[in-house]
């Protein structure tokens, strides 16, 4: 528990650390602590049976991301986690609510196709009981995945909500009608794959690997020029056409 929780305070992804800042704590403090020792204690000092701590993270889509001003994007994310939080567990008729902690990471996405695009995200800390009220004691807390009640739905649905109430506020009412563009104008991009190659590219397996020469927005204002190729999904296991960018414009 405490090495994640020193991952989760000393970095902002899988590579680099943080640089520290005396005096400004990096979690976000609901009652469960502002710091990697307080939050393991609070942790241990409130554990179920079975649980010692859940894990959740808010990772908004980076392409919606991308349409809010840089410089409101903290404010946005820190909204969009305390909001949905606070309203899970209102949902469930936790009137005392759960005590938790977060912290924000800012790190930068490193997938082939669209690299380099911001990708801020929350990780929150959850206990593994919480005070009820009506017994008078801290209870187990859980996540049912039941078809009569499934948390992990329940969650998501306001995780949604709160997304397009914040959306309209930061990116504006017409954020949708963008986005739906966008999608359009990438869609067309991938057209120029219906025309016949421009090259051949032999692979580590010693496969020729047809590909096009294009463009690819990755925003509304950040677009990269590059080619599209044949590439084996790792997630997948299938071969799917993907887009690999060369210089962005």
């Amino acid at each position: 528990m405490k090495n994640m929780l020193k991952y989760l305070t000393y970095r902002d992804g899988r590579d680099g650390y943080v640089q520290q800042v005396s005096g400004k704590e990096r979690w976000v403090n609901h009652g469960l602590g502002a710091s990697v020792t307080e939050i393991a204690n609070q942790c241990e000092r409130y554990q179920s049976e079975h649980v010692l701590l859940f894990s959740l993270v808010v990772n908004p889509n980076p392409d919606l991301v991308a349409m809010i001003p840089h410089g409101d994007r903290e404010c946005f994310l820190r909204q969009l986690t305390d909001n949905t939080v606070n309203d899970f567990f209102d949902e469930r008729g936790i009137d005392t609510g759960v005590e938790y902690s977060w912290v924000m990471h800012h790190r930068m996405t490193d997938d082939g196709e669209a690299p380099g695009r911001h990708d801020p995200h929350t990780h929150i800390i959850l206990p593994g009981t919480y005070y009820d009220a009506d017994e008078g004691r801290r209870v187990s807390l859980f996540f049912s995945r039941n078809k009569a009640v499934n948390h992990i739905e329940m969650l998501h649905g306001i995780n949604e909500h709160h997304m397009e109430q914040l959306m309209d506020r930061f990116a504006g009412p017409d954020w949708e009608q963008r986005y739906d563009a966008l999608a359009q104008q990438r869609l067309g991009q991938f057209e120029v794959v219906e025309q016949d190659p421009h090259g051949y590219h032999i692979d580590e397996h010693g496969i020729a690997r047809e590909f096009w020469c294009g463009t690819r927005q990755f925003a509304e204002d950040d677009c990269a020029i590059g080619y599209y190729i044949e590439a084996e999904n790792p997630h997948t296991e299938q071969t799917e056409i993907q887009f690999r960018p060369s210089r962005r414009v």
